[in-house]
């Protein structure tokens, strides 16, 4: 015994407390390293120290292979050749909807994998054997290996190099000489290829996402659509004008040419509120529909009313008949023009006004002295002929820039110009410019588009 462990024997009683302390914080360790371990790999015989670690766990994150349903991927069992297709119809996004008409003797539209094995087959990715059958529990060998994964990438920007390999018969040369020129193999050893060889799990995916690497991706542009808008949970709120946009961006999903998991849309938003720049990291669910979705919040309601105050409430204060009274100090751009004009909109709840308004211009007299209030009977052209209004003086009255009424006897008698030519001149024009890029640095043209708010649109209607 050294003169260390005889110290530390110096004390019973302290060596007794000191293990009591010491192996309840071991086990704890011991469980948070075994968490640690775990949460850090996706399967749990694929470990850090195995040469297809990092391809397994990028395959694993976009969503091209799955494992088994015990959290194993099995890395060193051999690929067969319906495995082979699965994984390659999840990176091809392989449309099967169309599919009917049945393609190998052994794969009956009955199997749960036909239309799978039918559309990579369709797509002349994996071809079956000369008697119509495709065998799907056959292992695939590393030849048919090379012809699939050539026949998914686009390897032509690569100089050709001349292949060491003796063992590659000419069926297979094309292929191989593609991917040996890509740097996605190198073979198995000097000049062996091993054509015919089987190919585990763990090394199929390893030259998988080398070919994602390797390939060419001339990216096609995605596009823009404006799908919806609303008022902020249906509601005006006069302190916090907004109107939702819905931008849809659609993109196509060839391997080559389109979008893939992990792509990312980075798109850009001007206006004349805001400028700012946003990215949407693709997703497998965006894969399967075809698009993406953004809601960009603007203020084009509030530019919209702030845009009116100026000509309507600068009108209407000046030919009021001095009885009914308008009390606008202080409103400013909050309340704009939304009495008397928006269209259509019954019941709307004014919130946060906190000012008396009377003698406004409405189908009834409507007046809103707090934040409980509700004016009713907001008015558009085509409801304004023959409107008795009070509060006004006779003769031509410009309610709006362009906007011109004439009242006699109180009421409404004719009307010149369109409430919409006046308030589209307050209305936000939002453009969007997306792009569509990966981690290689690969990207699309840019794709712009701009909407014009409308009236409509900001009521909702």
């Amino acid at each position: 015994m050294n003169m260390k462990e005889s110290d530390s024997m110096h004390s019973t009683k302290k060596h007794f407390f000191s293990r009591i302390i010491c192996l309840p914080l071991l086990v704890v360790l011991l469980i948070l390293s075994q968490a640690g371990i775990s949460s850090a790999a996706t399967f749990s015989d694929v470990s850090k120290n195995q040469f297809f670690y990092n391809a397994v766990e990028e395959a694993s994150s976009k969503g091209y292979i799955v494992g088994y349903s015990d959290g194993t991927f099995k890395p060193y069992e051999t690929l067969s050749r319906l495995h082979g297709v699965l994984i390659l119809s999840r990176v091809l996004n392989t449309n099967t909807d169309n599919i009917t008409q049945q393609v190998f003797t052994d794969v009956p539209p009955s199997y749960v994998h036909y239309k799978a094995i039918t559309g990579i087959a369709r797509d002349g990715i994996i071809k079956g054997y000369s008697d119509n059958t495709f065998r799907r529990y056959d292992p695939l060998t590393r030849g048919q290996m090379a012809l699939a994964l050539y026949r998914t990438f686009d390897f032509t920007q690569h100089a050709v190099k001349p292949i060491p390999f003796t063992d590659v018969p000419d069926k297979y040369k094309e292929a191989v000489t593609a991917l040996y020129s890509a740097g996605v193999t190198l073979g198995k050893e000097g000049t062996t290829f091993g054509t015919y060889d089987t190919i585990t799990r763990g090394e199929f995916t390893v030259l998988l996402m080398n070919a994602f690497k390797a390939s060419k991706r001339d990216m096609t542009a995605p596009g823009i659509s404006f799908t919806s808008h609303s008022l902020v949970d249906g509601v005006l709120d006069l302190l916090d004008l907004k109107t939702d946009l819905t931008v849809r961006f659609t993109f196509g999903t060839d391997v080559n040419t389109g979008a893939r998991v992990g792509d990312k849309l980075v798109y850009s938003v001007s206006s004349t509120k805001q400028d700012y720049d946003n990215t949407i990291v693709l997703k497998q669910a965006d894969l399967d529909k075809g698009y993406a979705e953004a809601v960009i919040g603007t203020s084009a309601l509030q530019n919209l009313l702030g845009g009116l105050t100026g000509g309507l409430l600068g009108d209407v204060t000046g030919i009021l008949d001095a009885s009914a009274g308008v009390e606008s100090a202080g409103l400013g751009d909050t309340l704009g023009a939304v009495l008397g004009v928006l269209p259509g909109l019954p019941n709307v709840p004014v919130l946060n006004l906190g000012e008396t308004v009377t003698g406004v211009v409405t189908d009834t007299v409507g007046t809103a002295t707090d934040s409980t209030d509700v004016v009713t009977g907001l008015l558009h052209t085509d409801k304004l002929l023959g409107l008795p209004v009070t509060g006004l003086v006779d003769g031509a009255v410009e309610l709006v820039d362009g906007v011109v009424v004439t009242v006699v006897d109180g009421v409404i008698t004719n009307i010149v110009g369109a409430a919409a030519d006046g308030l589209l001149s307050g209305s936000e024009k939002v453009t969007i410019t997306v792009h569509l890029e990966d981690d290689a640095a690969n990207r699309s043209d840019d794709t712009s588009g701009t909407y014009q708010f409308q009236v409509t649109d900001l009521l909702g209607l």
